[in-house]
C-alpha cells in the first residue's frame, strides 16, 4: 500500500487549509503502517515541517504548473500511487487520489475573489470532484453544498474536521489592556465593516478590537474598511504570529467575535473554546455544527445585535465553571480521531 502525499502546502503561508494539511501529514507520517511519501515542489518555507515529514522535492518548477503537469507526471512513472491532496485543489486528470475541499466559496461568491482566481476555480473543482476516487471536506456543511451543488453521490465524501493536539502547553493568561479579538483576511466574506462599525457604536471604555490576519493578492481590497481602522486607535491589526504567540493572544481576549457571512468550517471559533476564550459569531450553519450551544449567535448583518452582545460580553466576568465547559466542547475535535479516520479512507481506497 503506497501513498503519496501532496505537500505543496509547504510553499505557502500557513493559514487553515495548511495547517490541517500539515495535522493530518505528521498524523500519518507517525500511525500510517504503509508506505507513504511526502512530495513537494521548489520553494518550501516551512523548513521544520518539511524535514520531520521527510519530504522530497520533484520537478523543476513551482505553483499551479508543478500541480497539475509535473506532480502527475512523476505519478505516472511511479505506477500511479493513491495521491492525499488537502489543498481545495489537485492534478485534474490524475483518477487515483484523494481531494479535500474546504468550502465552495470561490463558486457560490465569485465576487470575493479575484476574476482571474474565480475562474480558474470554476473550472478546476467540479472536474476534480467527479474524477477522484473519493472526497474529503472539513464540516457536514460543505459535504451537503457539494452534493447540493456538484451532484456529488454523498457517500462518496468523508467528512474529517479540522481539529486540535490537546497535548500543547496551555498559554500564559495576562492582565493586559483588554481587548476582543478577531481573525481572519481582509476579505468580503469575514464582514469586518459591520464588525468595525457595531465596535465603534458600542463605544466601550477602555477596550480595543485587535483584528490578526492577513492580506491576499486574490482578494478584493477594501478602502473604506482600511480607513476606518486607521482612523480609531482603539482598532488594532495584527500582522500573522506564529501558533503560540496566537493562541495566547486569543487566550487573553475578552472574547473572540466571528462574523463571517461564509465559512466551510471556523477555526478560529475552535481554538478560542479549547482555550475556555468565549465566542460570539454569526448564525451560520457551520457556525452551529461546530460550536453548537457553546457560542453566542447573532446575524451577521445585524450591527445593532452585534453591538449589543459587545457591550455585554465585556460587562461579563466569565466564571472558570464556564471556561471550563467551553474547553469541553473543543475536545469533540481531536487530531487522532480525524486521523484515524483519514488512515480508514485511504484503506478504503486502496482496497477497491
Amino acid at each position: 500500500m503506497r501513498v503519496v502525499v501532496n505537500s505543496r502546502f509547504l510553499t505557502q503561508p500557513m493559514t487553515g487549509v495548511q495547517q490541517y494539511g500539515l495535522k493530518l501529514s505528521n498524523y500519518l507520517k507517525e500511525n500510517f503502517t504503509g508506505e507513504i511519501e511526502f512530495v513537494a515542489p521548489k520553494g518550501i518555507i516551512h523548513h521544520k515541517a518539511s524535514e520531520r515529514l521527510g519530504v522530497k522535492t520533484i520537478g523543476n518548477t513551482r505553483g499551479f504548473f508543478w500541480e497539475q503537469v509535473e506532480l502527475p507526471f512523476w505519478l505516472k512513472k511511479e505506477g500511479s500511487p493513491l495521491l492525499l491532496n488537502f489543498g481545495n485543489v489537485a492534478p485534474q486528470y490524475y483518477t487515483n487520489q484523494i481531494v479535500t475541499i474546504h468550502d465552495l466559496s470561490t463558486l457560490e461568491h465569485p465576487e470575493w475573489f479575484s476574476s482571474k482566481f474565480a475562474r480558474a476555480y470554476k473550472f478546476m473543482i467540479p472536474q476534480v470532484v467527479q474524477s477522484a476516487k473519493k472526497l474529503i471536506t472539513v464540516s457536514e456543511f460543505t459535504k451537503q453544498r457539494m452534493v447540493e451543488l456538484l451532484k456529488v453521490d454523498e457517500t462518496k465524501v468523508e467528512v474529517i474536521y479540522n481539529s486540535l493536539e490537546f497535548n500543547q502547553v496551555d498559554p500564559v493568561k495576562n492582565e493586559a489592556e483588554p481587548y476582543l479579538l478577531s481573525v481572519g483576511s481582509f476579505s468580503g466574506r469575514k464582514n469586518f465593516s459591520t464588525l468595525i462599525k457595531a465596535f465603534q457604536e458600542a463605544d466601550l471604555l477602555g477596550v480595543q478590537l485587535k483584528i490578526r490576519g492577513d492580506t491576499e493578492d486574490i482578494f478584493r481590497g477594501d478602502d473604506e474598511l482600511y480607513a476606518m481602522v486607521k482612523a480609531d486607535a482603539r482598532i488594532c491589526f495584527i500582522e500573522p504570529l506564529d501558533y503560540s504567540a496566537y493562541m495566547e493572544l486569543v487566550k487573553n481576549a475578552i472574547a473572540l467575535i466571528n462574523t463571517s457571512i461564509y465559512e466551510g468550517f471556523g477555526m478560529p471559533n475552535l481554538e478560542a473554546l479549547s482555550l475556555g476564550t468565549p465566542v460570539i459569531c454569526s448564525n451560520i450553519e457551520v457556525f452551529n455544527e461546530i460550536c453548537g450551544p457553546y457560542a453566542t449567535y447573532v446575524h451577521p448583518l445585524d450591527k445593532e445585535g452585534i453591538t449589543q452582545l459587545l457591550r455585554e460580553v465585556t460587562s461579563k466576568n466569565h466564571t472558570e465553571t464556564e471556561r471550563k465547559k467551553l474547553k469541553e466542547r473543543s475536545k469533540v475535535f481531536k487530531t487522532e480521531v480525524e486521523g484515524k479516520k483519514l488512515v480508514d479512507l485511504i484503506s478504503i481506497c486502496n482496497i477497491t
